[in-house]
């Protein structure tokens, strides 16, 4: 009686601690630019604690004005920091894509040996200390740190099909702390699945669009109000979102800052989702 007793305990712990999580829909996009956007991302300190944490930063954005921000912590005797910045939970059951990961460095420093700046594929739990499985999509050092304050790209980086709930997780892994000056940004994060009909079922009504060929503009009817519609090149890029009307069924998307070619459209609206393929003249 006691065995079962301990074991619903621990079912209906798990089973809590797994609410708590929070879990988003894909497409998913965040620049930290508002709390919608910043809800369910959460710091884990596995190394010593110092003044330098991550922390929503509200200009030097690449997608104005907030971007996530971590700064070392100086002549404060601290040495190995290791502070993971991670992403509320998704499921990619078929597998999916990072689409797009904006980040920029600066300070007098480069990582050294025991530093880590990376982005990484976390299963199974938030928390990467109780991770079934930590996967590095990218690592920055060498000749891929740059410490010039310009913001680059790590584009389309596939993600395994898992049926664990997977996180993103930005890493910084400093070991000194105190005098190795190694400030980074990131922004503009964006994650997508690879769907199968089964999984998320397609209804071709949720939109139209035209003109199709379009010229500057296109103009969107969407029979469900509100939402957001992400923006993608032929390579699967993720170039923009936009959010449509509320309270409205039709929205105008300027496609001017673009070049000539094809671009697809998804709306995805709990479990369902469609896509349109737009081109530009």
């Amino acid at each position: 009686m006691k065995s079962l007793l301990l074991t619903l305990l621990c079912v209906g712990f798990w089973c809590l601690k797994t609410s708590l999580q929070a879990q988003v829909s894909l497409p998913y996009y965040s620049g930290f630019d508002n709390a919608a956007e910043r809800n369910g991302w959460t710091i884990y300190r596995l190394g010593e604690s110092a003044i330098g944490n991550w922390s929503i930063a509200s200009v030097g954005g690449f997608s104005p004005n907030s971007c996530v921000s971590h700064d070392y912590s100086p002549s404060t005797g601290a040495h190995v920091v290791d502070d993971w910045y991670v992403s509320p939970g998704f499921l990619i059951p078929s597998g999916g894509a990072l689409d797009s990961v904006r980040y920029a460095f600066s300070g007098f420093s480069v990582p050294g040996v025991g530093d880590t700046i990376g982005v990484y594929l976390i299963l199974g739990d938030q928390d990467p200390a109780a991770a079934t499985a930590i996967i590095e999509l990218a690592e920055f050092r060498d000749a891929e740190y740059v410490a010039d304050n310009v913001y680059r790209l790590l584009p389309g980086v596939s993600l395994p099909a898992t049926t664990e709930m997977a996180f993103i997780g930005l890493r910084y892994r400093n070991a000194e702390a105190s005098s190795r000056w190694l400030h980074v940004r990131f922004d503009n994060i964006a994650v997508s699945a690879t769907t199968t009909s089964s999984e998320n079922p397609v209804n071709h009504n949720l939109l139209s669009v035209y003109p199709n060929p379009a010229i500057d503009e296109v103009t969107i009817e969407h029979t469900e109000t509100g939402g957001i519609v992400f923006l993608y090149d032929e390579k699967g890029l993720l170039l923009a979102k936009y959010s449509l009307n509320k309270g409205l069924t039709s929205s105008i998307i300027s496609l001017q800052k673009w070049p000539q070619g094809n671009y697809r459209l998804m709306i995805n609206k709990g479990n369902k989702a469609e896509s349109i393929t737009v081109v530009k003249l």
